[in-house]
């Protein structure tokens, strides 16, 4: 029987229980919910533009199965490079709190109008009323405030979906045109995979911005933002027939999982895995999240900034060839090749918990729920789970650029 949006909607409920196959330590649920109160009152960037991931860190670990001892050896590290919560800048209201998205120093007020809202409304009622008006900000700060609120709903925890939605308003940044483009730059094509659309970015060559000349991640993508490669971008967002049942959006899902997944980690000239890359794995996890929670319209807009945020990264990491067939051919190191699919799967779990990389472990992670919702790739997630631990021990194992 084909599956529905409600029946998607109960499996991913459940994401945390499936992918840990049961692994999920009664304790550490308890121990977890005392280290994110901690954790709410830091601020949410530290040094210029640096997210706190603890959240995203501590829930992956607890999926995996980690004991309170190893949530505690994450907290203690990673709370040496939080800062405190910075002073207010304005009072968030009913009335304002359009008036101040995208202003970086209002995060704190963002987040005391938000925790009132989560009182007051609820989770599931903040989401919905919040959250829709959010969505085409959302490839802002390398999509971390779409994966903090993929965390947030999928835990269902007011205090990180506050985090969450006082994140997505303070660093919002505005897409232009990315939803209703100029009638000019409507394609003719139409593409139901994404990996089409990859390739058409690929192989055009009129594409020919140096983005490397302009810096950080950052300064790149802000470069982009004002190029050429950005319309390209945008119209080929608006050319991906995403479909208006819920069948059709199901299977865009899927196809956009494995796009992803494919730019990751399949790239034929590249041995070293994207830092930045990687991001567009863990967004599409909190975005398969929560497409299901949203109305027809909304998943739309999400599935495409989505795809927005994943095209943006390719290019500017350098428009990097990639194929299935790379992934196809890669042999799993010996220490996995002996195990069937059970015992792999634990074997992945304990060697992400131990791995020292925030970005490792949530890949792995996302890379693990992926097989579930789209078992017929399965060995293609599998894979590129392993080829993170194989490959990314702790944060210098990343592909940067050399500004970064």
């Amino acid at each position: 029987m084909a599956q529905t949006m409600a029946d998607w909607t109960r499996q991913l409920l459940k994401t945390h229980e499936f992918t840990s196959n049961g692994a999920v330590l009664p304790e550490s649920i308890s121990h977890l919910q005392g280290l994110l109160a901690k954790n709410h009152r830091y601020s949410m960037i530290h040094g210029e533009y640096r997210t706190n991931h603890m959240v995203h860190h501590l829930y992956s670990l607890l999926v995996l199965g980690a004991p309170p001892a190893r949530l505690d050896e994450v907290y203690t590290f990673t709370h040496g490079y939080l800062e405190p919560m910075p002073p207010s800048a304005e009072a968030i209201t009913d009335e304002n709190w359009e008036a101040h998205i995208g202003n970086h120093a209002t995060y704190p007020d963002y987040l005391d109008y938000f925790d009132h809202k989560v009182t007051t409304l609820g989770l599931e009622t903040t989401f919905q009323r919040y959250f829709p008006r959010l969505i085409p900000g959302l490839t802002a700060a390398v999509g971390h405030p779409l994966i903090h609120t993929g965390y947030a709903m999928e835990f269902r925890h007011p205090q990180v979906l506050a985090e969450a939605l006082a994140y997505a308003c303070s660093w919002y940044q505005d897409p232009g045109d990315l939803f209703d483009p100029p009638a000019d730059l409507l394609l003719h094509n139409r593409y139901s995979d994404p990996l089409d659309i990859f390739t058409v970015l690929e192989n055009d060559s009129s594409l020919t911005t140096d983005l490397y000349q302009y810096g950080t991640i950052h300064k790149r993508l802000h470069r982009l933002l004002e190029s050429p490669e950005n319309t390209k971008a945008k119209a080929l967002v608006n050319a991906w027939d995403i479909g208006t049942t819920e069948a059709a959006r199901l299977n865009s899902v899927r196809r956009l999982m494995r796009a992803i997944t494919f730019e990751y980690a399949a790239q034929r000239h590249v041995d070293q895995l994207d830092f930045f890359i990687v991001h567009a794995v863990t967004s599409m996890f909190a975005t398969q999240t929560l497409v299901p929670l949203l109305q027809p319209s909304d998943q739309d807009r999400l599935l495409r900034v989505q795809l927005y945020y994943a095209l943006l990264v390719y290019l500017a990491q350098g428009r990097e060839t990639f194929s299935q067939e790379v992934l196809d051919k890669y042999e799993l190191p010996a220490r996995f090749q002996a195990l069937d699919q059970a015992h792999l799967d634990q074997a992945v779990h304990r060697e992400a918990i131990g791995n020292g990389d925030v970005h490792a472990v949530k890949a792995v992670r996302a890379l693990q729920a992926f097989t579930k919702l789209d078992p017929e790739f399965r060995a293609s997630y599998t894979k590129a789970a392993i080829m993170t631990l194989d490959r990314v021990k702790d944060r210098w194992d990343w592909r940067y650029l050399h500004n970064d």
